[in-house]
């Protein structure tokens, strides 16, 4: 009983000096939350350009990961996933850069300058959307 005392007492004065830098959440506060997430999967065949696209970044990401720069690879991960959600941005970027032949060349939001080998007939995709 003692020692039950005096764990109830370390409990609470850890929690009155943890209290301002941790946020608790009661069970009433869960149950205000949102309700799990769901996820759709759907396997989708990818036009020719984003196939292209999508060899050259993995090409690139080969070559990031046997130099060991894991930005680099993060990035290309991150390409590919936006890709194959929406090729249009990426494959834009990707031959803007190309024909600058400069990294530089994709808006500040997305996270690749173009990569080797993305170039991408103009006849398969409008230049500006």
């Amino acid at each position: 009983a003692a020692e039950r005392a005096v764990g109830a007492e370390a409990a609470r004065e850890l929690e009155e000096r943890t209290s301002q830098f941790i946020l608790r959440r009661t069970t009433e506060i869960l149950q205000k939350s949102p309700p799990p997430r769901l996820e759709l999967v759907l396997r989708l065949r990818m036009a020719p350009p984003q196939v292209q696209a999508y060899r050259a970044i993995l090409a690139e990401l080969r070559l990031s990961a046997s130099s060991r720069q894991m930005a680099r690879a993060l990035q290309a991960m991150l390409a590919l996933r936006l890709l194959c959600n929406d090729a249009g941005d990426l494959l834009l970027c990707a031959r803007r850069a190309l024909a600058r032949r400069n990294e530089d060349a994709c808006p500040a939001g997305m996270p690749l300058g173009g990569y080797r080998g993305c170039s991408v007939d103009s006849s398969s995709e409008s230049e500006e959307k």
